[in-house]
């Protein structure tokens, strides 16, 4: 039998279960009606989680529970395969320093390497707004140092306008390095090869299969790197609608109660 992957993205797309709060939204675990949909697939299939969230124990928990041991984390920033980081792009220190310094200029809210713990605010208000709907702790701009490897950044703002006026800034100063508005409100920066659809070909390269046979399932820009490297990019129902107009295949089905579930079935019954 030909071996496939099916890629799956979490936020937006695998994570339909709600277990505490969160930044930018409340879901975060998987229903057993999506588990249940992987871990009853044929052998020749493997589902492998791509996502831009960071290597810590709330993933390797997601991970584990479809009982998987191969995982791409940071917008392909790190690859791991049987439990091992094979892959670890970083941004380097002072370009890392100049895009921080361009967001602190503008009053973005910060976030490195995806540590929901660590939130860099300037504003005293929106710090308050972020503890009482989240009960996330914030810091302020003075408390940051960069001591250890930056992976991502992520910038977020309620307004829209510096979010483009900054993914525009990074694109156009920084050749090595890649900036995408995976929404109105927020982007995300990493290398320019801390793609998804790099590092999805880099995956199927070392588990021998072909990346034509393979599929990405997402909800937002940064799933959109692996159009035309990935088999087919197929995209939830609740996606941005960038993301949609590059799609191979839009799903009827939102994200939510078990979305994912029934996008599984519809591949392994050959229907996309």
């Amino acid at each position: 039998m030909i071996k496939k992957i099916i890629f799956i993205d979490l936020d937006g797309t695998a994570l339909d279960k709600k277990i505490e709060k969160g930044i930018f939204n409340n879901f975060n675990a998987m229903s057993i009606k999506n588990i249940s949909s992987i871990k009853n697939l044929p052998n020749n299939y493997e589902v492998i989680i791509s996502t831009g969230r960071a290597n810590n124990k709330k993933l390797k928990r997601i991970v584990k529970s479809i009982g998987s041991k191969n995982y791409i984390f940071w917008n392909g920033a790190g690859i791991v395969i049987d439990d091992i980081l094979v892959k670890n792009l970083v941004i380097e220190k002072s370009k890392a320093k100049q895009i921080i310094d361009y967001a602190k200029e503008h009053d973005l809210n910060i976030i490195i390497n995806s540590d929901m713990d660590k939130i860099y605010v300037k504003s005293s208000w929106f710090r308050f707004l972020i503890k009482f709907f989240t009960y996330k702790k914030t810091y302020s701009y003075k408390s940051m140092a960069i001591n250890s490897d930056i992976n991502k950044i992520m910038f977020f703002s309620i307004n829209k306008n510096k979010i483009k006026k900054a993914v525009e800034y990074i694109n156009n100063n920084f050749k090595d390095i890649i900036a995408l508005n995976t929404h109105k409100n927020y982007m995300e920066v990493t290398h320019i090869d801390a793609q998804k659809g790099y590092a999805e070909l880099y995956m199927c390269e070392q588990l021998g299969v072909n990346p034509s046979h393979s599929f990405h399932i997402g909800d937002s820009m940064n799933d959109s790197t692996t159009k035309n490297k990935i088999g087919k990019l197929i995209v939830m129902y609740n996606a941005s609608k960038s993301v949609k107009a590059l799609a191979d295949v839009v799903a009827p089905y939102s994200f939510k109660s078990g979305g994912l579930s029934k996008v599984i079935e519809d591949i392994k019954h050959n229907k996309i």
